[in-house]
């Protein structure tokens, strides 16, 4: 029997069940630790498995985390358990070594007392809402809080919010920044609250169970950014003064089906530049019509590109309610997404690392990633090119100096190259401060090698970014030519 749970929360759980072990286990492998739902039956060498209510008759993994783990179970490991309504304040801290930063849950979550066990997590009244016990050899992690429908809830919005035809940027046309409104408060707008709750997970099963953990990115650097362009049909000069600006680093552009670049012009703009081409969907002028227009451009891509697209921004970052392009993308065979803009670093979803998105109680092979700095600071917040440059180097450096490394995506459009150098010269000065430079594609094809199981769309979702990411980044052989 799982513990009475009455909830006074104006969210609305979107993963629940097995999809719940699933999302869970794949953060756990996103943040370097080997882990899969307790009673899958992949052959894979896991250290941690993932239940859900009780304990699993399944017992191959090392380590259990138990969510939301129910009344008889928590008797057996010498622990009683209460549940606890949800409050407006919702905030949680982690106890020792596995203290990753603010946590804040947003629904009614379980307490834990008796003598067994070890506390992990508290409530901000003391109690013990994750509790680290042993039995049969085992390490079981008792977690009280729901974990999955929280970082469901922090990654993706709420999706009990309607659409609203108007960004606060001013556009006349849908984005999704809408959907995380009240997510943040009363934490900064920069609190990475969905990567904290992971990474005090991932801490406590590596630092206090003693599960083996992968660095999180390669050479356990602290930091990579990928920079990004929409080509939103600009001049072919605003290219030529881009790619300039940049001098040699990778860019991913987001191609736009009425694009000035032809494939002659291709050759001659991108010969032996690290240059990934990705989608960018227009679908302003007829927004109910995207499905189609998105299956008619992506034939148009490939085409144009001579190779399927992977990854996808929507011109203007257009939204559609609750994720109602996800299943349009994942038709289309792209695996890929940076279509939630923080424009001026606000980690709107709390989360500086991709994850694939779970939608209606199941885990896509297809993955999100913020865009966390546009050069729109320049204009839809009157920023100057200096106080820009210097706003996304500040960011920078809070996420080499926090415990969590992360990925700063950063786009550029090509037609606003000239009016944004400093911002431009800041991407070569990130590189000195410890960076990484990937494309997105090979952002998602590291991420897509430690995610296992992987299915057959994740992997082909890999292919483009395995070869240039790590010839260049392990092989020492230099940046990849574009053919």
């Amino acid at each position: 029997m799982r513990a009475q749970v009455h909830s006074r929360s104006p969210f609305e759980p979107q993963c629940s069940g097995l999809a719940s072990c699933e999302y869970v286990a794949h953060l756990l492998r996103v943040f370097g630790v080997a882990a899969e739902p307790a009673e899958a039956d992949s052959g894979a060498d896991c250290d941690v498995g993932v239940a859900l209510g009780r304990l699993p008759a399944r017992r191959a993994q090392k380590v259990l985390v138990l969510l939301e783990p129910d009344v008889e179970t928590c008797k057996s490991l010498g622990a009683s358990v209460a549940d606890c309504d949800w409050s407006t304040d919702g905030l949680f801290s982690a106890c020792c070594e596995a203290r990753a930063g603010s946590l804040r849950s947003f629904f009614d979550y379980l307490h834990f007392d008796g003598p067994n066990g070890r506390v992990v997590v508290v409530d901000d009244a003391g109690r013990c809402v994750w509790r680290l016990c042993e039995a049969d050899q085992r390490k079981i992690l008792l977690v009280g809080t729901r974990l999955a429908e929280d970082l469901a809830l922090l990654r993706q919005g709420d999706r009990t919010k309607t659409t609203r035809p108007r960004s606060e940027w001013g556009f006349d046309f849908e984005r999704p920044t809408y959907l995380f409104d009240g997510l943040a408060a009363p934490a900064p707008s920069r609190e990475r609250l969905a990567d904290q709750w992971c990474e005090t997970l991932a801490r406590t099963l590596s630092e206090l169970a003693g599960v083996s953990r992968l660095p999180l990115l390669p050479g356990n650097a602290r930091a990579a950014v990928v920079i990004t362009g929409d080509d939103d049909q600009a001049a072919i000069s605003a290219y030529e003064t881009q790619l300039a600006a940049l001098d040699g680093l990778p860019v991913t552009y987001f191609m736009h089906p009425a694009t000035k670049i032809d494939s002659e012009l291709r050759g001659a703009l991108f010969a032996r530049r690290t240059v990934d081409f990705e989608l960018h969907p227009d679908a302003l002028h007829a927004p109910e019509q995207y499905g189609t227009l998105l299956e008619q451009q992506s034939r148009w891509f490939a085409r144009h590109f001579g190779l399927a697209a992977t990854a996808v921004r929507n011109h203007g970052f257009l939204n559609d309610g609750y994720w109602r392009h996800a299943p349009h993308w994942v038709r289309a065979g792209l695996t890929a997404s940076s279509n939630l803009p923080g424009l001026n670093g606000t980690i709107l979803n709390g989360s500086l690392l991709p994850a694939r998105l779970v939608l209606d109680d199941c885990l896509l092979d297809h993955w999100s990633l913020l865009t966390a700095f546009g050069d729109g600071m320049l204009f839809a917040l009157e920023m100057s090119d200096a106080d820009a440059a210097r706003h996304v180097l500040e960011f920078a450096d809070a996420i080499v100096e926090s415990s969590i490394p992360g990925i700063l995506v950063i786009n550029l459009h090509p037609e606003n190259a000239s009016r944004a150098p400093q911002l431009h010269r800041a991407m070569h000065e990130l590189g000195e401060r410890g960076f990484l430079y990937w494309t997105l594609s090979e952002c998602i094809a590291w991420f897509n090698s430690r995610d296992k199981p992987l299915s057959g769309a994740a992997v082909r979702s890999g292919k483009r970014g395995f070869k240039a990411a790590w010839r260049r980044l392990f092989g020492g052989l230099g940046a990849m030519a574009v053919s």
